[in-house]
């Protein structure tokens, strides 16, 4: 990895999911970016690595990352404890999408103020 490129991380709830989420993004990353998946249990908070599915030139890798500049959060099960403990090592506002059981109510209050005369 050179200075230039960014470093993304996916996190997924399995092993058996790396594969087809990162193949979403991968049509969407520049030549700047590696985008890597990972599971929860990859990660070695001690060494401050995180063991993930890649895409090269090569075809599908395992390797050893360090903590990616941005985390998007793929694993719906996740506890706050975690995306906490993440941000605590990558920095505040690096891990997205970790509200991911929204309350329909809330969210339909919100979605009124705007946009009542599409909703039911």
């Amino acid at each position: 990895m050179n200075k230039k490129q960014r470093l993304i991380g996916i996190m997924v709830s399995k092993n058996e999911r790396r594969k087809s989420v990162l193949k979403q993004y991968l049509p969407y990353s520049t030549i700047d970016d590696v985008i890597f998946s990972f599971t929860p249990q990859s990660i070695d908070w001690d060494k401050k690595i995180i063991t993930g599915l890649h895409y090269t030139s090569r075809g599908w890798e395992i390797a050893k990352f360090p903590f990616p500049k941005a985390v998007y959060n793929r694993c719906y099960e996740i506890q706050d404890s975690l995306i906490q403990r993440l941000e605590n090592v990558m920095g505040k506002g690096k891990c997205f999408n970790h509200r991911n059981k929204f309350d329909k109510l809330l969210v339909y209050r919100h979605l009124r103020k705007e946009f009542a005369d599409f909703l039911p």
